[in-house]
């Protein structure tokens, strides 16, 4: 076989004559990259002239995989189901997104795991930054003027540091 296994023995095989492989054709398993199918011998099989030695030859064919895209909730945003072994998948959709919430408004920042050639059937989950939401505060008089505003990102207490509020007696 390829690997050098012996798959058969033909012993005192006549001069002249062409021998035959007896068994079911030789097969050999697929790898991450190839799926490998039997294609004959080498050297080709032929009449008897001396001790030979044949090898099992195998055609290729490149191996295809399954790229899938999701959001950071599982939500499916592109799947590609036949990707060559050793080619760099692309996504082509829009640009993931992700609402916003309370505390964070959120951008997209790449894939969880780093996008490389396809070796095999991969998952790529959008990851994304966050960026603390600020609000605003409104400070006023009793009147309804306004005092002062401040800008207060979530989650932090906000302080009046204004001038102190007066009210005029009547």
């Amino acid at each position: 076989d390829y690997d050098g296994t012996v798959l058969e023995t033909d012993d005192n095989v006549e001069y002249g004559t062409t021998p035959s492989y007896d068994k079911e054709n030789p097969t050999r398993e697929k790898d991450a990259q190839y799926t490998y199918t039997f294609s004959g011998w080498n050297p080709t099989v032929d009449l008897v002239t001396g001790n030979v030695v044949y090898t099992a030859q195998y055609s290729t064919t490149l191996n295809k995989y399954t790229v899938t895209w999701k959001n950071y909730d599982g939500t499916l945003l592109e799947t590609d189901t036949v990707v060559p072994y050793g080619e760099m998948p692309v996504y082509n959709g829009n640009t993931p997104t992700r609402e916003k919430d309370a505390q964070y408004t959120y951008t997209f920042n790449g894939w969880t795991t780093n996008v490389s050639k396809v070796t095999g059937d991969i998952v790529y989950t959008a990851k994304y930054s966050t960026t603390v939401n600020k609000y605003t505060i409104t400070w006023k008089n009793y009147d309804g003027s306004i005092l002062k505003t401040d800008s207060v990102a979530y989650g932090t207490k906000p302080v009046y540091n204004g001038t102190t509020p007066t009210k005029q007696g009547d």
